[in-house]
């Protein structure tokens, strides 16, 4: 979704592994297709750096629950229904799947 709502700016170059696929299909030059997946390495490294300084706070008090600590770095259910959460990551995948 993100490659093609931004594609007429910046070619989609949202990380490597786009790049990387245009770069197999011939749409990015060698040379830049270096310095544009060695950029978005270096951005990435640099974001993860701010997260974790942001909520390096966070993690200190969250010792005792590991889950609150994981809720900082990727998404958990707050109701863990299997098949409802399996419906949800469908729709969200097909939701994306068809805007492309």
């Amino acid at each position: 979704m993100g490659a093609y709502i931004s594609g007429w700016a910046s070619g989609g170059h949202l990380n490597p592994a786009v790049t990387l696929a245009l770069a197999s299909i011939g749409s990015c030059p060698g040379i830049k297709c270096r310095y544009t997946v060695a950029g978005q390495l270096l951005g990435a490294f640099l974001g993860a750096v701010l997260v974790w300084i942001a909520y390096l706070p966070h993690c200190g008090t969250g010792r005792g629950d590991p889950t609150a600590k994981l809720g900082v770095f990727c998404t958990i259910p707050a109701i863990r229904q299997y098949a409802a959460n399996f419906m949800c990551e469908v729709i969200g995948t097909a939701v994306l799947l068809i805007a492309s």
